[in-house]
């Protein structure tokens, strides 16, 4: 009986050690974040802050920034998807 506990054991911790050594070692390809892509949302953050504040200064509309803001968002991750490729 005892023999039977420790073989479980063993062939559970050895299935755990698997699973974790292959969650760490394999890379998912749907999400690979380089140096240049964190550089362009960067600037693209900064640049959508200034002309948040600039437009912000002139007592523009919270929709305006609001466009702003998105438009800023979906230039910075198209320009990365398409440095990416």
């Amino acid at each position: 009986m005892k023999k039977e506990q420790v073989v479980k054991s063993k062939t559970l911790a050895n299935t755990r050690n698997e699973a974790i050594k292959s969650f760490l070692t394999t890379k998912p390809s749907y999400l690979t974040l380089q140096p240049i892509h964190v550089l362009i949302l960067s600037v693209c953050f900064i640049i959508n802050i200034m002309l948040l504040h600039i437009i912000g200064r002139f007592g523009s509309s919270v929709i305006l920034q609001t466009v702003i803001s998105v438009a800023a968002l979906t230039a910075a991750l198209v320009l990365g998807y398409l440095i990416q490729r």
